[in-house]
């Protein structure tokens, strides 16, 4: 059976920098889509302005990670009112053994209450079709599925369609379905780039042990999001600190599988903690978002975890009313204890 539009060439599909974006199987399904030939049109480092347009336009209820994620989405719609769709995956579980906060399992739908009306309202258009495949685990035949998924609802295949996945690969199935083959290596390449582990910094780390080590445990929506966290990463980075976060070890060192807790962040911040204070750290800035409802008990927990394995710790949240002038003189006083723990370690 051939099927009408076997191509997603040129389509233009959004994707939102922050929050949920900064999963590996998020970016992999954005990575996927430009491999595969669409647009994608992404929506860039958070700046004051998004920050004030999801809290404006997002409940009061919301995190202030779910609300930068609504800034975000509101700038891709007013920058591309072309944009077609966006991709908003629903992250359940990346493990397969853990589950997300519930906020994270229906942002497309957080975005579309928020400012759908606000959209029409001000460009007389509707909103882009959302893009929400569900991710249970993230190995090489699920992010093969969950690619094919998007691939096909852009072209609006049906759901028995993907029954051809079962076939093994051939002539006769590279014959009738050649978009196939084109789906499945675009989604290897998309899988291998999102799950790689870049070694610079650690190698950096290991070659300047004359520079103090700062572990920063937190989300990376959070920790790489210099508008949210206050310049944090870039803060004391720029003052030659070798700053770590759980993105920079490969998941093997980390240990997951020793990790114990309900949320993902539980256990992964959990094992990059440990692993921070057993290789050679000399202080751990723990960071939440004050919202937060995992936030609200991990945060004190990885700091009692890291003090009791001898390494210092500073717990740090953040909301969208923070301050950079007032966190920076903290970051301040902080910076000296990682100098006089680094004097120690040398």
């Amino acid at each position: 059976m051939r099927l009408r539009q076997i191509s997603i060439e040129g389509t233009k599909v959004g994707f939102a920098d922050a929050f949920t974006g900064h999963y590996r199987s998020s970016r992999m399904l954005a990575r996927f889509l430009e491999l595969a030939g669409a647009d994608v049109v992404r929506s860039g480092a958070t700046t004051p302005a998004m920050l004030e347009a999801g809290t404006t336009l997002a409940s009061a209820d919301f995190c202030v990670p779910l609300r930068v994620y609504v800034g975000h989405v509101h700038r891709l719609i007013a920058e591309h009112p072309d944009m077609g769709y966006l991709l908003a995956p629903n992250v359940l579980s990346e493990d397969g053994a853990s589950s997300t906060c519930a906020k994270y399992r229906d942002v497309g739908g957080v975005a579309i209450r928020s400012i759908a009306g606000t959209v029409n309202y001000i460009a007389g258009r509707g909103f882009p079709r959302v893009l929400s495949p569900d991710i249970w685990r993230l190995g090489p035949l699920e992010a093969r599925n969950a690619c094919y998924d998007v691939y096909a609802d852009i072209c609006g295949w049906p759901g028995a369609a993907r029954a051809r996945l079962a076939w093994p690969r051939c002539a006769l199935r590279d014959r009738f379905w050649p978009e196939l083959a084109q789906v499945e290596e675009c989604a290897r390449q998309a899988y291998e780039e999102a799950t790689a582990c870049d070694p610079e910094p650690l190698a950096r780390m290991g070659a300047h042990a004359e520079r103090p080590r700062l572990a920063v445990v937190g989300r990376e929506y959070l920790a790489r999001d210099a508008t949210v966290s206050c310049d944090l990463v870039r803060w004391f980075a720029r003052r030659g600190v070798s700053v770590i976060t759980a993105d920079d070890v490969p998941r093997s060192e980390l240990r997951l599988d020793e990790a114990e807790g309900y949320y993902d962040t539980h256990r992964e911040l959990g094992a990059f903690t440990r692993w921070a204070a057993q290789n050679g750290m000399d202080g751990a800035i723990v960071i939440g978002s004050f919202g937060c409802h995992p936030d609200a008990f991990q945060t004190d927990h990885f700091v009692n975890i890291a003090q009791r394995l001898g390494m210092p710790a500073w717990p740090i949240r953040f909301d969208e009313n923070s301050a950079h002038t007032g966190f920076h003189t903290r970051y301040e006083t902080m910076l000296a204890f990682l100098e006089h723990r680094r004097d120690l370690r040398l």
